[in-house]
This record gives structure tokens, C-alpha cells and sequence, in this order.
């Protein structure tokens, strides 16, 4: 692969797949639909946006290695990106709930509770990455 797809290729990855992954990731915490149709939407979402998230994702790994100098530099960027994503792991599970319950509440719809949540925390994702 040449560097100029290489760079297209991160591109896609680093920019716009995170959007992507926002608008997916919230049809797996929604009702749209009679169940068999919610059903369907609910798996695509988790199918299409695991696939999009996968990308970016596996783009940051595979760029570990050329950018660390030396096995103790990877190492360090490996145990810091492995940090913060459990630091995200654990943050949730404080405050996910609550807000899930605290959005169900303020726009009484369980559902668009828990899609709303979805949304949010795709789009801190997207930010912060």
C-alpha cells in the first residue's frame, strides 16, 4: 500500500468513522418499529457499528509500533491506551445507569433513555478520540 493511501486510509478512519459509529451505535438502544423490525434495526446496529468502531480502533493498535522508538516506548503507549479505556469502562458504570434512568425520566420514554445515553457517550467518544 502506497503512503498516499496509507494517509487515506487514516483519514477514513480518524475522522470519519466516528460520526458513523455515533449515528449506529444509538439504533442498538432504540425501539423503531413492531418487534421483528426492531428486532432487525437493533442487530444491524450492533453488526454495522462494531465494524465501523473496529476500524479506527485496530488503526490506533497497528500504529503503536511506528510510533514508539524503542519495546519500552510501545509498552508505555500500550499500557496507557489500555489505562484510559478501562478508566471509560469504569466511569460508565458509575454514571450510566443513573443517566439512562434521568433521561428516560426527563423525556418519559424509557427507550429514548437509553438511545439518547447511546448517543451521548458515542459522541464524548468521538470527541475525545
Amino acid at each position: 500500500m502506497s503512503t498516499r493511501h496509507g494517509r487515506l486510509i487514516c483519514r477514513v478512519s480518524h475522522f470519519i468513522m466516528p460520526p458513523i459509529v455515533i449515528i449506529l451505535y444509538m439504533f442498538q438502544f432504540t425501539k423503531i418499529g413492531p418487534d421483528p423490525i426492531a428486532a432487525f434495526i437493533i442487530c444491524a446496529g450492533f453488526t454495522l457499528s462494531h465494524i465501523a468502531w473496529n476500524i479506527p480502533w485496530v488503526a490506533n493498535v497497528a500504529l503503536i509500533p511506528l510510533l514508539a522508538t524503542n519495546p519500552d516506548e510501545a509498552a508505555l503507549l500500550a499500557s496507557r491506551r489500555a489505562t484510559y479505556t478501562a478508566l471509560a469502562g469504569i466511569v460508565f458504570s458509575y454514571m450510566g445507569a443513573p443517566l439512562a434512568e434521568y433521561l428516560g425520566q426527563v423525556t418519559n420514554n424509557e427507550v429514548l433513555g437509553y438511545t439518547l445515553l447511546a448517543g451521548l457517550t458515542a459522541l464524548i467518544m468521538a470527541i475525545c478520540y
